[in-house]
């Protein structure tokens, strides 16, 4: 037989766990058909002596939602050796895009370039199926899209009919091929969501077939309670949780991950479902208004720039912005902002820019979300390289980039 391709004298990592050995590959179509060592011919041959041969890593944790609609070649994916992502984490999907939340979405649609409109999962998916991308793609439902459709950004308890609601386009997308849901619990509107909207939500999912992926709603001061829900959550709804980008942020809080990881082994001892993902860095990037206050985000953009306008709540922002240290602004570094004026400020930290304008790192942060209308980008230099290597290797950890796909040039 004469394999379509053949990869002769790697050392295989099978992806199994046992030991690489040194092995001849041959692929038939889009599927591996032959392992061994036997000699073998294809009608393309990869002398692969000296290399690592291994199946397509898949990246748990990504957010290439919208960046495949932009360029599905995902380069910066594959060039990584990843060739499958799950998308949709954070409580920030594709789909379902409707009312408040698709409103509040489109600056980044059209910031991409894309002009496709869809409202469903399965109209998102026969997009990118006719467009072509290079990568597997499976998606979970964000809360935040089903929330933001329903109630839009208001801080108050979900009622009756909007938790049916909720349900119904949950249970929509789930038929359309969605893995789960997600969660993301630091952002508007998820942030504003009890515990027990949660539960009933993730009650919708199928025993064996979804799974609940959180991105928690505290990493730092509320780490261990925040940790505490999710397991709540397994344990009242019956279905498997996933613990997204585990982690200990600020170095105040590094000491707390033994007392995180008990809790885990814990309730897993009780027969709870309990995995988790990292990325392998140090680093975290989301958002510069991830620093703000829940309530200073009640509303929406609009009214969260309001408030960052108005002296009153304005002044409450500062108060508790203020209860970082000085060394934390050392810490974060701006990574994009959408103000052609303050380009300048990108790949600085906080201090720094607050150095050359002449404020304080903290009228820094309100001036820079301002003037950009929210649209700044943070990177956060605040986590434990001993902590990451202790999460990594422990039982039920596997690696999400926590990344978008990118081109390499453009």
């Amino acid at each position: 037989m004469k394999f379509d391709l053949v990869i002769n004298n790697g050392l295989v990592y099978d992806g199994t766990g046992r030991e690489p050995e040194r092995m001849n590959v041959g692929v038939s179509g889009d599927r591996i058909a032959f392992t061994g060592r036997e000699g073998i011919e294809g009608k393309r041959e990869i002398n692969a002596e000296g290399l690592i041969v291994t199946p397509g890593f898949i990246d748990v944790h990504g957010h290439s939602d919208f960046s495949l609609l932009s360029d599905g070649r995902a380069e910066s994916k594959v060039l990584q050796g990843i060739t499958s992502e799950i998308g949709g984490n954070c409580g920030l999907s594709a789909a379902p895009l409707i009312g408040e939340y698709r409103e509040a979405r489109m600056d980044e649609i059209e910031g991409l370039g894309i002009t496709e409109r869809w409202t469903t999962l399965s109209e998102y998916r026969g997009i990118l199926e006719r467009s072509g991308i290079s990568v597997n793609f499976g998606v979970l439902c964000g809360h935040g899209n089903l929330r933001g459709a329903v109630m839009g950004y208001s801080g108050r308890p979900a009622k009756r009919t909007d938790m049916d609601e909720m349900m119904r386009l949950l249970t929509k997308t789930l038929s359309d091929g969605a893995l789960g849901l997600s969660t993301g619990l630091i952002y508007p509107p998820g942030c504003f969501a009890e515990t027990g909207e949660i539960i009933d939500l993730v009650k919708t999912l199928d025993k064996k077939r979804h799974i609940y992926a959180t991105h928690m709603r505290g990493e730092g001061e509320r780490v261990v309670d925040s940790v505490k829900e999710v397991l709540r959550v397994g344990a009242e709804s019956g279905r498997k949780v996933h613990i997204s980008h585990l982690k200990t942020w600020g170095e105040e809080n590094w000491h707390k991950l033994e007392s995180i990881l008990n809790l885990i082994k814990d309730a897993r001892s009780r027969g709870i479902s309990v995995t988790a993902d990292r990325y392998p860095y140090t680093a975290s990037s989301t958002e510069l208004d991830a620093i703000l206050p829940e309530w200073a985000m009640e509303g929406g953009k609009k009214k969260a720039i309001e408030r960052l306008k108005s002296p009153e709540d304005g002044n409450r922002i500062r108060d508790f912005l203020r209860k970082k240290s000085d060394p934390f602004w050392d810490k974060v570094l701006v990574s994009f902002i959408r103000n052609e004026s303050y380009r300048w400020a990108e790949g600085m930290r906080i201090s720094e820019i607050g150095q050359r304008m002449g404020i304080s790192p903290v009228d820094t942060v309100i001036k820079l979300l301002v003037e950009s209308e929210l649209r700044t980008g943070a990177i956060y230099f605040v986590m434990s390289e001993e902590n990451l290597k202790r999460i990594l290797s422990f039982d039920g950890v596997m690696i999400g980039s926590d990344s978008s796909s990118r081109p390499l040039k453009g």
